[in-house]
């Protein structure tokens, strides 16, 4: 590669190394009736599409900037967007058993039961980029549960950091996620990082204009714009080679 010698890598986390084993509603569906509680799965992942895309919009970052809210931000976002898309999808139950059925799925995806591995093949590529030297950062638009996630299935152990935009309040394709990352990593040229994930505008185009270089995990090729080239365009992170 042209330029400074690659020191890091930094991933994408969700569709990138992790995710979901089935759709949001199958799941939200099976939880609450074990609970009792009788719902609609193609309607709960209907309602929690939009859902997340209005409270996103309200409560950026997981509601990182609401210091009025009580206990941990994030939790109080995730509980509020559940409950949402369980009255949006026509669920009727008290509302202390909505509550309940709330908090046991925020604590589900925080374990690794409804998440698999993108590519089995993600630790052992992780442990041979170790090898070469080459520092790793997990760098995503998630929460604090990623950590236990990623602690789940061995791989936060092979990691340098994790930068979340839960955490910080501003989130990818904003350049100061990326030059958080810079920061943690002790890296002085935006040439010494590749960025690795599957969105065009969040990881693509902002590590380009950040003056990185960047791959898209792109194993359909869906992605139709032109301006990635077929070098650029990673169909399993397995197959990645970076030296």
């Amino acid at each position: 590669m042209a330029g400074s010698v690659l020191r890091a890598v930094s991933f994408d986390a969700m569709n990138t190394l992790i995710k979901l084993r089935e759709p949001v509603g199958v799941t939200y569906a099976s939880v609450a009736g074990k609970m009792g509680v009788t719902a609609d799965a193609d309607k709960l992942t209907s309602a929690f599409k939009d859902n997340f895309a209005t409270m996103a919009k309200e409560f950026p970052c997981y509601g990182h900037d609401q210091v009025n809210w009580p206990g941990s931000r994030s939790l109080y976002w995730w509980t509020a967007l559940v409950k949402r898309s369980f009255v949006q999808s026509g669920v009727v139950c008290e509302e202390t058993v909505l509550d309940d059925v709330a908090r046991r799925l925020v604590h589900h995806y925080a374990t690794r039961k409804p998440w698999k591995l993108v590519d089995e093949q993600a630790p052992a590529l992780l442990r041979r980029l170790r090898r070469k030297g080459l520092h790793i950062v997990v760098m995503s638009n998630f929460d604090k549960r990623l950590r236990d996630i990623l602690s789940d299935f061995d791989v936060l152990s092979l990691v340098d950091a994790v930068v979340l935009s839960g955490d910080l309040g501003f989130e990818k394709p904003d350049s100061r996620i990326f030059e958080v990352v810079m920061r943690e990593l002790k890296l002085s040229d935006p040439t010494e990082l590749v960025h690795i994930g599957d969105s065009y505008e969040k990881d693509y185009s902002a590590a380009r204009k950040m003056g990185m270089r960047a791959l898209l995990l792109d194993p359909d090729g869906v992605c139709e714009h032109e301006d990635v080239p077929p070098e650029d365009r990673v169909k399993r992170l397995g197959d990645l080679r970076l030296y």
